[in-house]
């Protein structure tokens, strides 16, 4: 079974983020469509035209509605626009350029911020409901303590292991450090486990958003 997400949150720009998520379907896309349709062959514009058509018919492929569209359309342009740049840069540069560690990741950081945003077209139900999602993040930011006090443990308990677990992955170059612990560190670490989802797991089965697809 091929590896098919490559820590994808890590990349610092599209064509990157695409080279590490969905790898099977974006092999895919790149193999049958993007390739027979000319590739980077026949200059600058020809490529753009292509990278955007093949990311709208991606998300066309996710399904036949508008939302999906749209986030196909997005991620298109944000591919085009990053060839233009590394077009630029190719005509300005003989050499590859190497950014400061603490560019890189002040990059890593604002694209990931970029995909959150295109996620909500994927995940809303139509146009309203984006527009209400991104109304809702620009205004009303009223502190409610409960739902604060929620999120704060959320962030806590749930989400820093997990942010912690992938950056060693980043930087182990390994999907599974885990199975590098001594074998009871790995037992205590899997009871742990074993418990936490007794104790916090939800109740009521949630499909899998890919599970339509």
């Amino acid at each position: 079974v091929m590896k098919n997400f490559h820590l994808p949150y890590f990349a610092h720009n599209p064509q990157e983020f695409w080279r590490r998520w969905h790898i099977s379907l974006s092999t895919w896309f790149r193999d049958y469509l993007y390739i027979p349709m000319g590739g980077s062959r026949g200059g600058v514009g020809r490529t753009m035209r292509n990278l955007l058509v093949v990311m709208l018919l991606c998300g066309l492929w996710h399904g036949a509605k508008i939302t999906f569209v749209l986030w196909g359309g997005v991620h298109g342009i944000l591919l085009s626009i990053n060839h233009y740049q590394n077009y630029l840069k190719g005509a300005k540069s003989a050499g590859p350029e190497k950014a400061h560690p603490i560019y890189h990741f002040i990059k890593v950081i604002f694209f990931f911020h970029v995909i959150v945003l295109t996620w909500y077209l994927f995940r809303a139900e139509s146009i309203g409901q984006v527009r209400d999602i991104f109304i809702g993040l620009t205004s009303n930011f009223a502190f409610d303590p409960s739902v604060h006090s929620t999120a704060l443990k959320q962030l806590i308990f749930y989400v820093s292991p997990l942010v912690i677990i992938e950056f060693i992955q980043y930087f182990r170059n390994d999907h599974s450090p885990i199975l590098q612990f001594p074998v009871f560190a790995r037992g205590v670490l899997y009871a742990v486990i074993f418990y936490l989802v007794v104790i916090f797991g939800a109740n009521d089965a949630q499909n899998f958003i890919y599970l339509q697809f």
